[in-house]
């Protein structure tokens, strides 16, 4: 029997893989002999992270961050004590929360009213053993601009600031195959809730709840066919969407 904690990786489009695992997701690009990620889950994943870049094939040569919470920026520590090459980067407006000069992600005055909620109270103990209560600073990220298309990994990006979640959130958007990954501003699956399809996450776990679904609606706005969330499944868009705004 398989580790059901064992990455799921599909194909979306050529170069473009996504990781799909039970806490938390990543995107991985692949081209031009580099590999180029889109998040990097929990201290606790370094190796599964590790084998997925192995599986693929390339130099893991950059990291892009849409936003530092544990779960997103968690195993970069781990992966430069290997690779310490590894250029990080994120928003300019995410920077202190990278080097964890200030903390904005969900803590105990927002779990506690919360955790007679089973499936809250079991994702919390899921999380600490995860290595979520780990110290996951990244001392000396770089600033990737939005709004300007780059090249990471012979793919076109375009970060694209969605502020709410976290105050310098950033999606990524691919044009060439109308992909977006959202990181946090849109999910599709959460383990503390039933909700499926393009939604915002409940307000504890945003740092300004009416700015994420704000920015979740003017995402959802453009020529987006496919989502790679960063926690549920990969949704097209011809599947149902859910309510931005919950």
């Amino acid at each position: 029997m398989g580790d059901a904690n064992e990455p799921s990786v599909q194909l979306v489009a050529p170069g473009i893989h996504f990781v799909e695992t039970p806490l938390v997701n990543w995107t991985v690009l692949s081209g031009d002999g580099t590999l180029t990620l889109i998040d990097a889950g929990y201290p606790g994943d370094v190796d599964r992270v590790a084998r997925v870049l192995d599986g693929i094939g390339g130099e893991l040569t950059t990291i892009l961050v849409t936003h530092a919470h544990a779960d997103h920026i968690g195993a970069i520590r781990g992966l430069r004590e290997r690779m310490p090459a590894i250029v990080v980067l994120a928003s300019s407006e995410e920077l202190p929360n990278v080097r964890r000069e200030v903390t904005h992600q969900v803590g105990p005055r927002e779990l506690l009213p919360n955790l007679w909620r089973p499936s809250v109270l079991a994702w919390t103990a899921r999380v600490i053993a995860a290595g979520g209560l780990a110290d996951v600073a990244v001392p000396d990220p770089g600033v990737v601009e939005t709004n300007r298309p780059q090249r990471f990994s012979g793919h076109e990006v375009v970060p694209i600031a969605a502020p709410g979640h976290t105050p310098g959130h950033l999606v990524f958007w691919l044009p060439d195959h109308r992909v977006l990954v959202s990181g946090d501003a849109i999910v599709t699956g959460h383990p503390t809730s039933s909700l499926q399809g393009p939604h915002v996450l409940d307000r504890m776990f945003n740092y300004d709840h009416e700015l994420t679904r704000a920015s979740a609606r003017e995402v959802l706005s453009g020529p987006v066919e496919v989502i790679l969330p960063g926690h549920g499944p990969m949704m097209r868009a011809a599947q149902p969407t859910g309510d931005t705004a919950s």
